[in-house]
């Protein structure tokens, strides 16, 4: 029996044996997964015509391993944020270095201001929270690309991140400084906000802001445009842009694509969480889903943020939502470049790292970064012509 006066971040407590419980969870529908995909894509032909058979394996195993993870009655959110803070395979060319930040007295009083309802009590001191660099041989010492891991706002880590912080640091020939920003329940909404933009005043103590571009995928790529609103919102000189990569912007699900893309993407469905009693989410409850720091989906003024590039596969069940907030983008004053994957799922950069269109992915967005860098977060019409502003498809012969 939970108690209802306990409050909502207390709710969460870890077992000794929770990442061992998770990790076979996963193995338990990897392995099968493997063999049953293999058969049935000879059997019956692929999900979408477009996909080979390390595509639609891929796809089936993920989906059904997070699906096993997400299963339980009471899911094992402790066992799946402890397989996530394991480290990820570095080259020997690359380097690490932990440097930490305080998170920003200004900033928590700046986003209490204007939240409603009740204030939960870990965004109310000022904490330490982990941080890393990841440098390669052509890592540019003044150029900063600032990374946000995805992850629901659950699960995650600078650790797990360091394979993609490797591949980012090497496509822009920058220096990767990766966040570990605090993870719901036990932390939730404004404290991921909170440490993001703190984050970024910490890199201003030592950066020329238009050196810097973010970075973040899904939850993190959400948290990105969070970030910006933030900091356009206080007065804060914006970085040289932002990178998205299949953004979670909508926590309120209101877009057809959540549903009906839902047969392709590897999302999973978890059962009702009985410690969330009435909630849709860990993150905000669902009076808050709406919050623009929250949801940026929801944000009216989407003016004065830096130029962006927002990367989206056609089957992710998250495309509708950034289809409509890029068109509104692009009715702004906001520089948006839009880039389509046909048939790839979401963050297909991660997952389907072998793809062509996770190859393509990284070349576009080392270029992008470099170019806008460059420009200082100020683009002419030229920039933004070479810059494919008015949106990008790539077809599905780069899967």
């Amino acid at each position: 029996m939970l108690n209802e006066e306990t409050p909502f971040h207390e709710r969460f407590e870890d077992t000794k044996d929770s990442k061992t419980r998770a990790v076979r969870k996963i193995l338990s529908a990897a392995i099968p997964s493997v063999v049953s995909s293999t058969a049935k894509y000879y059997k019956e032909g692929p999900t979408l015509e477009q996909w080979n058979l390390a595509y639609y394996v891929t796809a089936n195993t993920v989906k059904r391993s997070m699906k096993n993870l997400a299963s339980d009655e009471i899911p094992n959110i402790a066992g799946a944020q402890k397989i996530s803070s394991i480290a990820g395979y570095l080259p020997l060319n690359a380097k690490v270095k932990e440097e930490s930040i305080m998170t920003n007295e200004k900033v928590i009083n700046f986003i209490k201001d204007r939240a409603p309802g009740e204030w939960p009590k870990p965004a109310e001191q000022v904490t330490e929270i982990y941080g890393e660099w990841v440098t390669v041989p052509k890592s540019q010492n003044d150029k900063v690309v600032y990374l946000l891991h995805g992850g629901a706002y659950v699960m995650g880590s600078a650790l797990m991140y360091r394979p993609f912080a490797y591949i980012y640091a090497k496509k822009s020939e920058s220096s990767v400084y990766s966040l570990n920003y605090r993870l719901a329940p036990q932390n939730p909404y404004p404290c991921a906000v909170i440490d993001a933009v703190s984050g970024y005043l910490h890199l201003l103590e030592k950066y020329d802001p238009k050196n810097i571009v973010l970075i973040g995928d899904s939850a993190g790529g959400g948290l990105v445009i969070s970030t910006l609103l933030v900091l356009r919102d206080m007065g804060i000189e914006s970085p040289a842009g932002g990178v998205c990569l299949s953004p979670w912007l909508d926590l309120t699900h209101s877009c057809p694509s959540f549903h009906e893309n839902a047969k392709y993407d590897i999302l999973p469905t978890p059962p009702p969480d009985p410690r969330l009693e009435s909630r849709v989410h860990y993150y905000a409850p669902d009076e808050h889903l709406k919050i623009p720091y929250v949801s940026p989906f929801w944000e009216e003024n989407l003016d004065n943020l830096p130029p962006l590039l927002i990367h989206a596969g056609s089957a992710e069940q998250l495309f509708d939502e950034i289809v409509v907030f890029s068109g509104r983008l692009a009715k702004s004053n906001t520089s948006i470049t839009l880039e389509v994957f046909e048939a790839h799922l979401h963050v297909f950069q991660g997952i389907m790292r072998f793809s062509k269109g996770a190859k393509v992915a990284y070349g576009r967005i080392g270029e992008w970064i470099k170019k806008v860098r460059a420009a200082k977060g100020v683009l002419d019409e030229k920039q933004r012509n070479d810059l494919d502003f008015n949106g990008n498809f790539v077809g599905s012969s780069k899967l």
